[in-house]
């Protein structure tokens, strides 16, 4: 009984939290100038070959760098890690680099990076920067500006003229639900639960053999694409494995930033809240596992502001190196979803749905069961 009461005590508090924006805000960089020193490029270094993301998160699925790292993307497809005095540690071809596969598509591991939970993406100098607890982790130059391949975006079945080739494997968007706000209406929030569906039966391999599954709500910037926020639930990612696990991700452009992954199980109920700060002109993401009483978050200048222009809510199922049925998880239920206005006021969202013709899966619907508030994203699996 003891041990009762103190879990009901725990999810208590973690509810109550929930409804409180994230003591994070872009104040964080005070004092951080963004100012570079002089880089010292080394010419005569071999080419490092990276497999894994560049993080100064310590961890055996990260190429480790270290904290003030500036790392420098080149427009001949070149990436040079210097030390935060200057100095040159490594140069790597981003063409030779591992393919990690993120929320967005495929991208080099030079160009995606964990963080820790409640760490801030933002701009400095017209230069990405990644803050924590007041300290510079890493700073991005990017002159080469690569934009990898996107995926999910429903326009593509006006290209097909209805005949649309069945593709196996399968890389993308697989089914989602989604909608169009107006900066007359500009979205604030986007808030989702679901529960972790039972996980795909196949166990085709790990690594860059994986079948990934990625299971989410998210924001992107329509018509553009370049912008993505996402609370995301993975299976089988390149660096996992045969699990679920949760994390926020921010990707623009070339590059993607995941904030540290938490595990999950099938059964646990998520949260996956984005919600827009006008005093610090940030979004927080936050993954919540209501169940185990756990979340792992990140903040993000990058992503558009609301009242700028046009945002997509998103729910979706994506899948990567899908091959059949046993590649995808259980149907998923998302319900109690809310949207809401920069001003607290609900935003007036009408879901539209699509479901990709060229996936080898059967039985995929999309399922408005309460438009806007419950949407079934459905497989052959239960």
């Amino acid at each position: 009984m003891k041990k009762m009461k103190t879990s009901i005590v725990l999810l208590t508090l973690l509810l109550a939290a929930m409804a409180m924006v994230p003591l994070v805000s872009a104040a964080n960089d005070s004092g951080i100038t963004g100012s570079l020193p002089q880089l010292t490029i080394n010419e005569s270094q071999q080419k490092t070959v990276i497999s894994h993301e560049l993080s100064t998160v310590a961890g055996k699925d990260v190429y480790h760098i270290p904290e003030g790292s500036i790392i420098h993307h080149t427009a001949d497809g070149l990436t040079r890690v210097f030390d935060a005095s200057g100095t040159q540690l490594f140069v790597a071809d981003d063409a030779g680099a591992a393919q990690i596969t993120t929320p967005n598509g495929l991208v080099p591991a030079t160009h995606v990076h964990e963080i820790p939970s409640g760490a801030l993406v933002t701009e400095k100098n017209k230069n990405t920067v990644v803050l924590y607890q007041g300290k510079l982790l890493m700073t991005i130059i990017d002159d080469g500006k690569q934009v990898f391949q996107k995926n999910g975006i429903a326009t593509d079945s006006a290209k097909t003229s209805g005949i649309v080739p069945m593709t196996s494997p399968f890389s993308g968007w697989i089914e989602w639900a989604y909608d169009w706000t107006s900066s007359s209406n500009p979205l604030g929030e986007f808030d989702a639960y679901w529960t972790v569906p039972s996980q795909p039966t196949s166990r085709p391999g790990t690594g860059n053999n994986a079948h990934t599954i990625f299971l989410f709500n998210g924001i992107r910037d329509y018509p553009n694409y370049n912008t993505i926020i996402q609370p995301v639930l993975e299976w089988n990612n390149k660096d996992t494995g045969y699990y679920w696990d949760l994390a926020s991700w921010s990707l623009s452009g070339s590059s993607s930033f995941h904030s540290s992954r938490i595990s999950a199980t099938v059964g646990d109920q998520i949260k996956g809240v984005m919600q827009w700060s006008s005093s610090s002109n940030s979004w927080y993401v936050t993954t919540y596992d209501i169940t185990r009483g756990s979340s792992t978050s990140l903040t993000t200048t990058w992503s558009p502001n609301p009242a700028s222009g046009t945002l997509e809510p998103d729910i979706a199922l994506e899948g990567w190196q899908i091959t059949g049925n046993t590649d995808a998880p259980g149907s998923t239920l998302f319900q109690n979803i809310v949207y809401k206005k920069t001003n607290g006021q609900m935003e007036p969202i009408v879901l539209k749905k699509y479901i990709s013709g060229s996936t080898p899966l059967t039985q995929l619907n999309v399922e408005i069961l309460t438009n806007p508030s419950k949407v079934k994203l459905d497989t052959a699996n239960t």
